[in-house]
């Protein structure tokens, strides 16, 4: 192998970066929280800070705390009012109870 065929990984990161197709990850609830959070993670160890120019994360939970992954020597977490959202208390035990009070629930 000739050194004219050698590739910085910096130059091959940003290819692949260049690559990707711009996407939307959205996640619903802790579960959606914590792969975003793994996501996040990954995605950050692969490409370092560049793969955010096409990818973005949206999580949305109804607690405040955010989920936090330690990878390596860096503790990785969504940020919030970027990649977090807190949606409040959602009273659902109330809303079932009352559902067929509700007349959006009759007209479905």
């Amino acid at each position: 192998m000739n050194s004219a065929s050698i590739v910085p990984l910096a130059q091959m990161i940003q290819q692949q970066v260049e690559q990707m197709r711009p996407t939307l990850v959205v996640g619903a609830g802790g579960t959606g929280q914590i792969i975003l959070t793994q996501l996040k993670g990954i995605l950050s160890q692969s490409f370092g800070n560049r793969w955010q120019e096409k990818i973005r994360l949206l999580a949305f939970d109804t607690t405040e705390e955010t989920f936090q992954l330690q990878l390596a020597d860096k503790i990785v977490t969504l940020e919030a009012g970027a990649e977090f959202f807190d949606v409040g208390n959602v009273p659902e035990g109330s809303i079932m109870r009352n559902r067929d009070s509700q007349a959006a629930n009759h007209a479905r």
